[in-house]
């Protein structure tokens, strides 16, 4: 069962809906999905990312993280979300 402030997104990802979801992490939403439904998180450092349309929560913590299926997906939305190239190869490891 789903849970956190990201449940939605997660629920839409692990249910083949969409290739990736973004959501919020500040306490963890993003990142411990991977524990409770095999998925894959990315929480880039605050800041590095636009939390344009954001509910703030706590404006120190808020960040915009990334969730997907497949860890391949991962590098090429963080080079668009994080407006840099990602060096793909060389940062993440499955």
């Amino acid at each position: 069962m789903p849970g956190r402030s990201s449940s939605g997104s997660v629920v839409a990802g692990t249910a083949g809906l969409v290739d990736f979801s973004i959501g919020t992490d500040i306490g963890g939403s993003v990142r411990i999905m991977k524990i409770y439904f095999g998925i894959y998180g990315f929480r880039p450092s605050h800041n590095a990312t636009s939390v344009n349309g954001v509910i703030p929560l706590a404006e120190s913590f808020d960040t915009v993280g990334i969730k997907a299926d497949d860890i391949e997906i991962i590098p090429d939305v963080a080079e668009v979300l994080l407006e840099q190239p990602s060096h793909h190869s060389e940062n993440f490891t499955t």
